[in-house]
């Protein structure tokens, strides 16, 4: 959609609603892009973040990835796609991206290593 994205802007946010002294959730965190890579990426670096603000001692209680399927954008239509889960809109058939699967083994093992960063993103797109 041409939005840019800020892991770091992502932290001061959570830093600055500490501040209100209540537990934070961070909800409808995603990217809406046809690149499936960039979409690991984007999950990578802000659990990056997440991870950060954990450390640091901040009361994060959960996180939500927007979107589970991809679906339809008011703005946009049916592109660009934001689920972890791909559908096809003409058979409804619902197939899981590998970014689903990455954050299906994040959750799983409840950490992300970079072994699993390096298997489902190629090193043109790692930071």
């Amino acid at each position: 959609m041409g939005w840019t994205w800020a892991p770091e802007g992502y932290f001061k946010a959570i830093e600055r609603f500490t501040r209100l002294g209540k537990p934070i959730y961070l909800t409808e965190n995603g990217i809406g892009t046809l690149d499936d890579f960039e979409r690991v990426r984007f999950i990578s670096e802000h659990l990056r973040v997440v991870a950060a603000a954990l450390d640091k001692g901040f009361d994060l209680r959960g996180y939500l990835f927007w979107s589970l399927l991809d679906n339809f954008e008011w703005a946009c239509g049916f592109r660009p796609r934001f689920g972890l889960i791909e559908v096809n809109y003409e058979t409804l058939e619902r197939k899981v991206k590998p970014s689903g699967k990455f954050l299906a083994e994040i959750i799983d093992k409840g950490a992300m290593t970079l072994e699993m960063i390096e298997r489902y993103l190629p090193e043109s797109y790692r930071f």
